[in-house]
């Protein structure tokens, strides 16, 4: 388990549910894996199958989280 992943147990507790991945045509290699709780977001990156980021997103929406899993796709 890499130290995002205890990260986001950490903050996410048992309350923490798998939403959906997100994947890129362009980018192959990536993929972004979306999770949440009832208040917070992560959206975990990953890059040749190894996790090298976590976005932590405090917000309700999953709209806002989407969107932001996109936004990382265009940047």
């Amino acid at each position: 388990m890499s130290k995002h992943h205890m990260k986001m147990a950490v903050l996410g507790g048992a309350n923490l549910m798998y939403f959906s991945t997100y994947r890129n045509g362009h980018y192959q290699n990536t993929v972004i894996r979306h999770f949440r709780t009832a208040d917070t977001q992560f959206l975990l990156i990953e890059k040749s199958k190894k996790v090298v980021d976590l976005v932590t997103i405090k917000t309700t929406s999953i709209l806002h989280g989407t969107k932001a899993a996109e936004c990382i796709f265009e940047a």
